[in-house]
C-alpha cells in the first residue's frame, strides 16, 4: 500500500508527536524499502483504528474459536483455508461488500508491485568503542574509524554481515566471524601513523626527497627483500 495506519507502539513509533512522530529506525528503512509512507494514530484516539481492532475480533471469534486440536502447522493450513473460502468471500458487515472482489476489481491496481528483494530483517544493538578502535560483538572485535574511540554506536547485523553506523551514517561493515576472540581489522581504520606502508606509499616519499633517494630505495628493496621496509624507515 502507499501509506500505512501504526498504533504508536515502540516498535513503531519510538516518539510519539501529532506533527513530526519519530518512527523506530528498522520499521523505517522496513517502509521506505516498500515504498510506503506511515501515518501514525493519535494518542488516546481509539477511533483512528477501530476498524482494524474489529478485523482481529472477528479473526478470533470466527476462526480460532471453532479449533478443537492444538497443531501449529494444521493451524496454518486451516488458517488459509478460511481465509480464503470464508472470510475473503462473505459479504462484509460494513461495506456489504465481498473482500475478493473489491481487491481485485479496485485495491489490487492502486498497489506498489513487490521490489525484487525483500526487506532483510537486522539486530540492532549499540556498542562502545573501546581503546583500540574496536566494537565488540558475539566474543569478536570489529575495527572502526580510530575517531570513534570512546564513543557508543549503533550496530546492526544479521547471520553473516555487521554494520556499524554513527547514528545514521554507516562507518564500518564486516563479515562476520564464526571463530571467537578474532579482531578483524581494517588497515584505513588506524591512525595514520599506525597504518601498514605500501610499497608505492615509500616510492612517493622517496621520490619527494629526489631521484637519488628514489633509486636509493630500490637498490636496497632488490638487496635486502626481507627487512627494507626497516631499512629505509
Amino acid at each position: 500500500p502507499h501509506t500505512v495506519k501504526t498504533d504508536n507502539l515502540k516498535a513503531g513509533v519510538s516518539t510519539p508527536n501529532f506533527y513530526e512522530p519519530t518512527i523506530q529506525i528498522q520499521y523505517a528503512e522496513f517502509l521506505e524499502h516498500y515504498n510506503c509512507a506511515p501515518i501514525t494514530a493519535r494518542v488516546r484516539r481509539g477511533q483512528d483504528k477501530g476498524k482494524v481492532e474489529a478485523g482481529v475480533k472477528y479473526v478470533k471469534m470466527n476462526f480460532l474459536k471453532r479449533m478443537e486440536h492444538t497443531d501449529y502447522y494444521q493451524l496454518e493450513k486451516d488458517l488459509e483455508h478460511w481465509t480464503s473460502n470464508i472470510c475473503n468471500k462473505r459479504l462484509h458487515g460494513t461495506t456489504k461488500k465481498i473482500p475478493e472482489e473489491i481487491f481485485e476489481v479496485s485495491e489490487k491496481k492502486e498497489m506498489y508491485p513487490l521490489p525484487s528483494k525483500r526487506y532483510e530483517l537486522f539486530k540492532i544493538e549499540h556498542r562502545k568503542v573501546n581503546n583500540y578502535a574496536h566494537i565488540s560483538y558475539k566474543n569478536n572485535f570489529y575495527s572502526v574509524p580510530y575517531c570513534y574511540i570512546g564513543k557508543k554506536l549503533m550496530i546492526k547485523a544479521n547471520q553473516n554481515i555487521l554494520k556499524i553506523y554513527d547514528d545514521t551514517k554507516e562507518i564500518a561493515i564486516h563479515q562476520i566471524s564464526k571463530k571467537q576472540g578474532e579482531f578483524t581489522t581494517i588497515e584505513q581504520h588506524a591512525p595514520p601513523e599506525k597504518q601498514k606502508k605500501t610499497t608505492e606509499m615509500y616510492r612517493e616519499k622517496a621520490a619527494a626527497f629526489g631521484n637519488e633517494t628514489l633509486l636509493f630505495l630500490e637498490a636496497v628493496k632488490k638487496e635486502k627483500k626481507e627487512t627494507w621496509t626497516q631499512v629505509i624507515r
